[in-house]
């Protein structure tokens, strides 16, 4: 498996509190623009509208936390420089992810500078091999 779900599916999603990937060889990405096979194209992104705020942003409102381990393959969270919304974001966990480039999280402005917001409590990542 190469991505975990499409754009089309964030409108099922909007309830997701937690993703958690781990040992997946062949991950590439978590959020994708497109299916990975054709069958599950029936999702189209015709619906998404209240998730996908912009052509630049998406928004997982009640995620809370997001743990990724040992993906040596991950390119990226979500395609195409999109930033997300996670306004509930507690804690990010991202270990033996050494392809992974950035963390895709709207950080909102506080006196003129990017802030974390108020409820996030852990950052950790280690890019390393992530040998289990």
């Amino acid at each position: 498996m190469k991505k975990l779900f499409t754009i089309g599916c964030l409108p099922l999603l909007e309830n997701l509190e937690e993703i958690r990937v781990g040992g997946c060889e062949e991950m590439e990405e978590i959020i994708s623009k497109k299916p990975e096979r054709e069958e599950e194209q029936g999702m189209g992104d015709s619906n998404n509208h209240y998730i996908v705020n912009n052509k630049h942003s998406i928004t997982l409102p009640k995620l809370k936390s997001l743990y990724l381990w040992h993906l040596p393959e991950l390119k990226s969270i979500v395609y195409d420089r999109m930033v997300m919304h996670c306004d509930y974001l507690r804690s990010i966990l991202v270990l033996g992810c050494p392809r992974l480039k950035r963390l895709p999280f709207f950080m909102p402005m506080f006196e003129g500078k990017p802030s974390a917001p108020p409820v996030l409590r852990n950052i950790n990542v280690n890019k390393g091999s992530g040998n289990r």
